[in-house]
């Protein structure tokens, strides 16, 4: 298990705890659940960082349970090889799980892999095109810096999901407020934020998409006949037919 997704995930935790994170929580929280609230099944699954932060409370599945690398979820797991049968969950949400994790190819590959036809892949990720997505970046430049990121874009994803067999169905952002550390101006800016977010302006710090795993389609491959050729009766002519033929006039040059 790769070291550095430990301590980014512990890290988001601690952060997550701030008025900043619980503000984001909230956003997080808002725009998955438009997406789960009416979609029925029986298992889904969280990867990110622990149980403490799920964003599934309005989904009515039962079985729900939170995978990530800290002590502090439900099952603690290698991502490059999820516990679970193919073809067997819901609804898989990755929850900032694609940016900080060395091989984000494999692990969407392996919840196409787990995901049953026709259901969700819900990608939380942060906006490299806002400015929450600038500061994170600048942070993964810096020295020693635990946020080391992949920039992921909302127009790579959907080329991967494409690829995976993956029809998205719709991609929502929030947060559109600057990383600010004073709740005062975070208050007064809320009501700006709202609003962007109301009219899904993609200036958010966050974006969420949803995917829906397509069916596979079979080709069918037709049986190659083998054709036997009859014989073409009365357009072969006889030797004797072809010298009772007139002989066509010879043209000088």
């Amino acid at each position: 298990m790769q070291r550095h997704f430990i301590d980014i995930s512990t890290q988001l935790e601690s952060w997550y705890q701030t008025e900043s994170g619980q503000y984001l929580l909230n956003t997080e929280t808002e725009l998955v659940n438009r997406q789960i609230d009416r979609f029925f099944g029986h298992h889904l699954v969280q990867i990110g960082i622990s149980s403490r932060y799920p964003l599934y409370q309005s989904s009515p599945i039962n079985h729900k349970l939170t995978i990530g690398v800290t002590a502090g979820s439900e099952l603690i797991t290698d991502l490059s090889e999820l516990p679970f049968d193919s073809d067997s969950l819901d609804i898989i949400i990755l929850h900032h799980s694609l940016e900080f994790y060395n091989k984000p190819h494999h692990l969407l590959r392996e919840a196409q892999r787990c995901i049953a036809a026709q259901g969700r892949l819900i990608i939380v990720g942060f906006n490299p095109l806002s400015l929450l997505g600038v500061l994170a970046q600048t942070l993964g430049r810096l020295p020693r810096s635990r946020w080391k990121q992949k920039t992921i874009s909302r127009k790579r994803l959907g080329d991967w999901l494409a690829l995976l067999g993956f029809d998205i169905r719709a991609v929502h952002y929030g947060y559109s407020l600057p990383p600010l550390q004073s709740d005062y101006l975070r208050g007064k800016m809320s009501a700006v934020d709202q609003y962007m977010t109301s009219k899904n302006l993609p200036l958010g710090g966050v974006f969420v998409i949803t995917a829906s795993k397509q069916l596979s389609t079979l080709t069918p491959i037709r049986p190659r006949w083998n054709r036997v050729r009859a014989p073409l009766i009365g357009l072969t002519a006889s030797r004797t037919a072809t010298a009772n033929l007139p002989r066509s006039k010879e043209v000088g040059v």
